[in-house]
């Protein structure tokens, strides 16, 4: 799985929990090429040209790059940006809201300092075509964890369909993170 963004941040680490492997690139023009969908978190202007087959865009705020060529695209968004949903409405993506409503389609259906249950309300079809149904999945983490970080990260994962690391867990450990939020 390649990952466009920062090296440290904590979608990235997340990611890395679930037992995938990273390539983590910063980059202002971006070619992902290969079988697997590359997932690309927007939180900061880079990169500014994209090209891929499948790409899973996780929008943190309303950035978006200038040329996407891209296939089959789906956006992950915080439902409570406006700015992320408006982003994906003016690219026609299907979008993937998480957040902490029960009209998300990732949610948490609870929260304590060291641990959630993350839940997809609704079935999904992910980037190769497969169906992933509604779940609940138990999450234990050494620190604080951000919302929507975590559900981003589930959401990218399980757009990965067949290869979905989540699908054989019974729950996700995150081991405990640079920093707290």
């Amino acid at each position: 799985m390649v990952v466009a963004a920062q090296k440290e941040n904590p979608f990235s680490q997340h990611l890395q929990s679930s037992g995938v492997a990273l390539l983590s690139i910063e980059t202002a023009t971006a070619k992902i090429v290969g079988e697997f969908p590359g997932i690309l978190l927007l939180h900061h202007h880079q990169p500014q040209d994209l090209c891929t087959d499948q790409l899973a865009l996780v929008l943190q705020g309303g950035w978006f790059p200038a040329q996407l060529h891209c296939n089959h695209a789906v956006a992950i968004v915080d439902s409570a940006s406006r700015n992320a949903k408006a982003a994906a409405a003016a690219h026609r993506l299907p979008a993937l809201t998480c957040g902490l409503s029960s009209l998300d389609t990732f949610t948490l259906s609870s929260l304590t300092a060291d641990s959630a249950v993350i839940a997809l309300r609704r079935q999904i079809c992910a980037l190769d075509g497969s169906v992933t149904e509604p779940f609940e999945l138990p999450v234990t983490f050494g620190g604080g964890v951000e919302p929507f970080e975590l559900l981003s990260a589930a959401a990218a994962l399980c757009l990965l369909g067949e290869h979905n690391p989540l699908v054989r867990l019974s729950r996700w450990h995150i081991p405990s993170l640079h920093k707290n939020f």
